[in-house]
């Protein structure tokens, strides 16, 4: 017979797991070419906003060519990208990235990095960025 406290913990073990999960919606584009913010993830991070985004592209992307070999550089179908947003502001940093070989995040990782330091804080002069601005600060006075 399995105890009452096991069968708790085991509750709070699965709720806090299924409050992890990314929650997806989309912000732009079709099902092929598009961008997803993670609901879950906004969250104050600091002085700022925090939110993972997901853009995925209908063909192979890359970030040019090897100036020595002609080879493409880092060739990918989508990329989770996490900012931090200055709400105040209405600036965006992009602050770690994920790059990989599949659609919608799956497939190996291509290239990964973050920013160390300071974010470096932009005006929102792209359609994606506008919309994870609004998207985010719509939604920070939800605490997580």
């Amino acid at each position: 017979m399995i105890s009452r406290s096991l069968l708790a913990f085991l509750g709070l073990l699965l709720s806090s797991a299924a409050a992890a999960a990314p929650n997806w919606t989309i912000l732009a584009g079709d099902i092929a070419n598009s961008t997803y913010l993670d609901k879950a993830s906004v969250a104050k991070h600091g002085d700022f906003m925090r939110a993972d985004v997901l853009r995925n592209y209908d063909e192979v992307i890359t970030l040019g060519n090897d100036p020595v070999t002609g080879a493409d550089m880092y060739p990918h179908r989508s990329v989770k990208v996490t900012y931090h947003v200055d709400c105040g502001s209405g600036m965006v940093a992009m602050t770690s990235w994920k790059m990989f070989e599949g659609s919608l995040g799956n497939g190996e990782v291509v290239w990964a990095d973050k920013l160390w330091g300071k974010p470096n804080l932009t005006s929102a002069n792209d359609a994606e960025t506008r919309d994870v601005l609004r998207s985010t600060c719509a939604t920070k006075s939800v605490s997580r």
